[in-house]
């Protein structure tokens, strides 16, 4: 009955590793789909702001 109950305790512990592992994982995949977004947003209201002005917020588009 020890034995079973260190086993189960293994287990648990090998279940709390894996769920720290996914949420590492998560919050990776989120940063880095945060940056693009953010390097998309840039270029989308960059390129939206260059298209419909010659200057933008004090400094002039290079082309």
């Amino acid at each position: 009955m020890a034995n079973e109950g260190r086993r189960t305790r293994q287990i648990a512990e090998d279940d709390f590793e894996l769920f720290l592992f996914d949420c590492q994982y998560a919050a990776n995949y989120w940063k880095l789909l945060e940056r693009n977004l953010r390097i998309i947003f840039k270029r989308r209201d960059g390129w939206k702001e260059g298209l419909w002005t010659k200057e933008r917020k004090g400094y002039e588009r290079e082309t």
